[in-house]
């Protein structure tokens, strides 16, 4: 209602013209895809990368902490089974 017909016009000009470009670009590439050359990836997807490989480095890894290793512990306390003690006496 308050918006004026000539940009609404001109906005729809430049989507038709995006439109028309992309899917020249498209046909482009599949009518010649040996002359498509990959660029290098840059640091935003290398940092990208770098993260979801150590994401799925952790998720591969043992549930283990460091200090219970270092420790000396059993296994049966890294797993949380309680070890068999007497009770204390209460003073």
């Amino acid at each position: 209602m308050y918006e004026h017909p000539y940009f609404t016009a001109k906005v729809n000009e430049y989507e038709q013209q995006q439109l028309e470009r992309a899917a020249e670009l498209r046909r482009f590439i599949a009518e010649h895809p040996g002359q498509v050359v990959r660029r290098p990836e840059g640091a935003l997807l290398r940092i990208l990368r770098l993260l979801s490989g150590r994401a799925a480095q952790k998720a591969r890894a043992p549930r283990t902490s460091r200090s219970a290793e270092s420790a000396g512990t059993t296994d049966a306390a890294r797993r949380g089974v309680p070890a068999g003690c007497e009770p204390a006496t209460a003073r």
